[in-house]
């Protein structure tokens, strides 16, 4: 019986998106050793694809895909909202073809599929709080609309004022902070019914 309580407070979510996170993460941190001649702080993430084992970052982009895709689902969990859901779909479907359409062969795809994600990833940290009452709490707020403003703002910073690759890096790790938080705040609710 005891089982069977923890099995039902286990968050399988929170899991998938821990393990995506962690996925995306140790590509992108791997694959610069292996390629001497990238650099972190000057070139995107996304050019990785071009230099040895670059074929690891389709994985990379299916990673965050997956992860955004199961931040949906756990926003369903609280509020089914339609157009929420959506752009979280469209956001994780855009970061699935950037893998797939990559650097080298569809520059402007790739790049605006990859723009098109962050974009509609910050829309809803920003709507999440607006239109999910059980995150309407000053915490969640500050949370999404702290780390939605701080992306944006790397992303601006990125065009003059810090190297693109180290701007690209913070913005992403805010999205991925993010996701994190809700997959803890999902295990957070979850324990406490």
């Amino acid at each position: 019986m005891l089982l069977c309580q923890k099995m039902k407070t286990f968050n399988y979510k929170g899991l998938v998106i821990l393990l995506s996170a962690l996925a995306f993460i140790s590509i992108v941190t791997a694959l610069p050793f292996i390629q001497s001649d990238y650099s972190s702080t000057e070139q995107l993430m996304s050019e990785l694809a071009l230099g040895g084992y670059g074929f690891l970052m389709l994985f990379a982009f299916l990673a965050f895909a997956i992860a955004v895709f199961t931040a949906q689902q756990i926003l369903a969990t609280y509020d089914n909202n339609l157009a929420l859901r959506t752009l979280l779909i469209i956001a994780s479907c855009s970061l699935a073809g950037a893998g797939v359409f990559e650097l080298g062969d569809y520059d402007a795809l790739h790049i605006g599929l990859v723009a098109l994600a962050f974009v509609l990833i910050v829309l809803a940290m920003y709507l999440v709080p607006r239109l999910i009452p059980v995150f309407q709490a000053p915490t969640p707020t500050i949370v999404c609309w702290s780390l939605g403003v701080a992306t944006a703002i790397f992303v601006a910073l990125g065009q003059d004022f810090i190297p693109m690759g180290i701007a690209q890096r913070l913005a992403a790790g805010c999205l991925f902070i993010w996701l994190l938080w809700l997959a803890a705040f999902h295990q957070k609710q979850m324990a406490s019914h």
